[in-house]
């Protein structure tokens, strides 16, 4: 049920405005139907792709997590090597230097 737009009650401008909502409203309702018929009633190969695509994304989500940890530990190490002349930190305390050997020193302010 459409409606013809006479070009005799509007000027250029208003029947182009009115052209594209009449255009608008062709659009919508052909989304709506189609929103329809999916809504109805959803397929099982769409929800097992969808699923599938959620486990993907999970597994996206821990490696991208793991990788700046990574990163984050590795830069942590190379700030604490330079501040140690050469002595890489392995943990709190513990000082290997750069021939092999390893150094123990106890810290009491902590």
């Amino acid at each position: 049920m459409e409606e013809s737009i006479d070009r005799t009650q509007v000027n250029d401008t208003e029947y182009e405005v009115l052209a594209q909502y009449q255009l608008a409203l062709r659009q919508l309702k052909k989304i709506n139907h189609q929103l329809e018929t999916l809504n109805k009633s959803p397929t099982p190969q769409l929800i097992e792709q969808l699923r599938f695509l959620e486990n993907k994304i999970g597994l996206l989500f821990t490696l991208i997590k793991s990788s700046a940890f990574s990163f984050i530990v590795k830069h942590q190490q190379d700030i604490n090597y330079d501040e140690n002349d050469g002595n890489e930190v392995i943990n709190n305390g513990i000082l290997q230097s750069s021939d092999g050997t390893v150094n123990v020193t106890l810290d009491s302010t902590k």
